[in-house]
């Protein structure tokens, strides 16, 4: 009689990256984070500001930028999904106009304020009559009345 060996398989190969692959899977989000975390680090670093008055600084914008998004979400859910690509360009010209007003004469913040929107609404009639009255497509007038309302932002 002669005993047999039982061969044990070998190990499973390691994988490092299955870990990550796991991590990733579960959590699809995670690069994005990490990668907005990266921006952080970095934008604080090139400042010098520190990663706290970075963060102060971003929450001192995020009101205007919360009223673009909401106005951008009007424009979205209103039509057929078109996007207004005019807002980098009104958006400084409608902040020179309010800013000028209220450090003009009146010197009220609700002028001002007044005296934005009203740039906001010159420009989107702008654009409105460039997309229905001439039949230009959103994503080619939008940009070009932008354009045309940015040299009012470089004069201010």
């Amino acid at each position: 009689m002669s005993v047999t060996s039982v061969e044990k398989p070998p190990p499973p190969a390691r994988r490092p990256w299955a870990a990550v692959r796991a991590l990733t899977v579960e959590l699809p989000w995670i690069w994005v984070f990490l990668a907005v975390v990266g921006m952080w680090v970095a934008i604080a670093a090139i400042s010098g500001r520190g990663l706290v008055g970075t963060m102060l600084a971003n929450i001192a914008l995020a009101p205007f930028l919360v009223f673009v998004g909401i106005g951008q979400m009007f424009v979205i859910t209103s039509g057929n999904g078109n996007i207004d690509l005019s807002v980098q360009y009104s958006m400084p010209l409608a902040a020179f106009v309010g800013i000028s007003v209220m450090s003009g004469g009146s010197g009220s913040a609700a002028v001002g304020v007044l005296a934005a929107v009203a740039v906001g609404l010159v420009i989107a009639a702008a654009n409105l009559f460039c997309i229905l009255v001439l039949g230009i497509p959103a994503n080619v007038a939008t940009p070009r009345v932008g354009l045309l309302s940015f040299p009012g932002a470089l004069l201010e």
